[in-house]
């Protein structure tokens, strides 16, 4: 039976005698049962096996097209004989008795099965395993839009996301009065006269949640602007005055120049 190359093969005797970490987007997957996992993130498929006899287990991707990605024999876990080219660096096997698929793609989603079949004394028999695949794109980070008029302003947060998306809106405010929550991707804001106001917008999903920048609104952009306007005259008009006043004490300090022939006393 023909293994694979040395390349495939180093690659998974490194994962099998060195530490696994294990990414914090990890699913478990389970058998008859729908598994939901991110993109970018990883599944585990459970390699159970009840003999002591010599087994080869299979990982195929059923949906579509039937397509066997890695196979191997019990006494050469680091060797599989099947690895298909495009899995090479997103499958591996790991001691703890799972086969890790990393690096999910919308594409990845579908129904698997992993058999596993013995070799020994009594007639040949396995164990299969089927698993159903559902990847989705997290949210995004949400985006917070604002708009004005002579009333109030409003902020409305959008974000990205392949499932149902819910927003809240949670405020930091002074010490003395607490933090507030408003639901919805809409946030109405009066001018109640109160300062120190930080909204953040969240959006989450079934399984992912972002948080958007913090937004402090100003709701006399105009007066801020002209008290801007002012400031920097005003410190125009006091350098103008300190040069001006520079320049005429250098004029009269500075000696009498010597007058020419013929010119009057």
């Amino acid at each position: 039976m023909p293994h694979s190359n040395g390349k495939a093969e180093m690659l998974l005797w490194i994962l099998t005698v060195l530490p696994t970490v294990v990414q914090c987007r990890a699913a478990m997957a389970s058998p008859d049962s729908i598994t939901t996992v991110p993109v970018g993130g990883s599944v585990h498929f459970p390699i159970l096996h009840g003999s002591e006899d010599m087994y080869e287990v299979t990982l195929e991707k059923t949906s579509s097209n039937q397509l066997k990605i890695v196979a191997w024999m019990s006494d050469r876990p680091q060797s599989p004989y099947v690895i298909q080219p495009s899995y090479m660096n997103r499958i591996h096997f790991r001691r703890d008795g799972v086969i890790e698929m990393r690096g999910i793609k919308m594409s990845d989603q579908g129904t698997y099965e992993v058999q596993t079949n013995y070799f020994g004394r009594e007639l040949r028999n396995r164990d299969l395993d089927q698993f159903e695949i559902h990847v989705f794109e997290p949210v995004s980070e949400p985006i917070v839009e604002i708009s004005r008029n002579a009333s109030h302003v409003t902020l409305n947060c959008t974000a990205l996301g392949s499932r149902q998306i819910t927003y809240r809106w949670e405020r930091q405010t002074d010490a003395a009065v607490g933090n507030d929550t408003f639901h919805g991707a809409l946030l109405v804001l009066q001018d109640d006269g109160l300062s120190g106001h930080i909204d953040n917008c969240i959006a989450e999903d079934c399984c992912s949640r972002q948080i958007s920048l913090p937004v402090s609104v100003d709701f006399n952009p105009a007066s801020k602007s002209r008290n801007d306007w002012a400031s920097v005259l005003s410190f125009t008009v006091v350098v103008i005055l300190i040069l001006g006043l520079y320049l005429l004490r250098k004029y009269q300090s500075s000696p009498p120049r010597n007058q020419g022939p013929g010119e009057f006393q």
